[in-house]
């Protein structure tokens, strides 16, 4: 009777691991075979606001709406404050050098640049980080002329770089940025593919 009882065992198991040798298996950055319901999502390798859907084995490319980032446990675009994507960008507290303004600088908020005016009459120093009496040099910008009133939720275009653009949250001024190989379409406000900027008009926070 043992004898049978052992040998049922070993059937057993032998049956288990030719079963489980039958299972597909993919990683995680890579799409099944075969499709799955729901279908599988994958995160972009360096856009948030991208993402991959598998369908029939192959990876398409996704875009978040306006002002989403992927979120891999969340199984899909949430808002930058839930996303598990987005990297920080900075030490919170420290302040760094507008790209061409030399009036202008951002203050990290909870990892993010948000921008920021110096008072009137005074530059954002580099070297000290910090806000003093002077004026811009012959290369840099001076406060830009168009003034636009940031509204929750709006999103703009950068000063001087296309693939930048900013995001009106909780009051700041929010940097973003398109990512690689996409620009900020100032007609439609979103993201697209191409790296042609076009013209750039100047904003300023009031």
């Amino acid at each position: 009777m043992k004898e049978i009882y052992l040998i049922a065992i070993a059937f057993l198991a032998s049956s288990t691991v030719s079963t489980a040798s039958k299972l597909p298996i993919f990683f995680e950055d890579e799409c099944p075979a075969v499709d799955i319901c729901p279908p599988k999502l994958i995160s972009h390798e360096s856009d948030c606001s991208r993402y991959y859907e598998c369908i029939g084995g192959v990876k398409q490319i996704r875009n978040c709406a306006p002002g989403l980032y992927f979120s891999k446990s969340w199984r899909g675009c949430v808002r930058r404050e839930i996303s598990d994507c987005v990297n920080l960008d900075c030490v919170n507290g420290e302040q760094l050098p507008h790209e061409c303004m030399c009036t202008a600088y951002y203050k990290c908020i909870n990892g993010h640049k948000a921008r920021r005016d110096c008072p009137p009459g005074q530059v954002f120093d580099k070297s000290t980080r910090n806000c003093k009496v002077g004026s811009c040099g012959a290369t840099t910008m001076q406060k830009p002329e168009t003034l636009l009133l940031c509204k929750e939720g709006a999103f703009m275009p950068h000063e001087c770089q296309c693939d930048k653009y900013y995001e009106c949250k909780n009051g700041q001024i929010a940097l973003r940025e398109c990512g690689k190989g996409r620009h900020f379409d100032k007609r439609t406000l979103i993201c697209v593919n191409g790296e042609g900027c076009g013209n750039m008009i100047n904003i300023k926070q009031i």
